[in-house]
């Protein structure tokens, strides 16, 4: 008897735990949001702009206009997400940040009414 139970109270476990994840599954695949929800649109013409880019000692540092209020700097250049942890704020229209040596970098700005600036590359290895 305490064998058929334990069994019995394993196999109701396991199907309870596939339900759950069947339910996250079909929720997160049947989502309504619209498919460009989490993303910017790119725009050609801002007030912010990206006054230079350096690179020295493994440091990129970044020097924009006064409508610039974020950056993100990355080496793909799929347009960062709005919750993208690659989003970072400007302290007085500059940053730095480290980058690896040898490798293309893409940088957008976002200005302060949530548009995205095209990307600007940069190459870590000339230096």
């Amino acid at each position: 008897m305490k064998k058929n139970y334990s069994t019995l109270l394993l196999s109701a476990l396991g199907v309870f735990i596939l339900c759950v994840f069947t339910l996250v599954a079909t929720d997160n695949l049947s989502s309504t949001k619209e498919e460009n929800e989490d993303y910017y649109a790119i725009v050609g013409d801002l007030d912010a702009r990206i006054e230079s880019l350096e690179i020295k000692n493994s440091t990129l540092t970044i020097t924009t206009s006064s409508a610039a209020e974020e950056y993100c700097a990355k080496t793909t250049k799929s347009t960062p997400g709005l919750n993208n942890i690659c989003w970072k704020k400007l302290d007085n229209n500059k940053a730095s940040t480290s980058v690896y040596s040898n490798k293309l970098y893409y940088v957008w700005i976002k200005d302060n009414t949530g548009k995205v600036m095209e990307p600007v590359t940069i190459n870590s290895g000339e230096e």
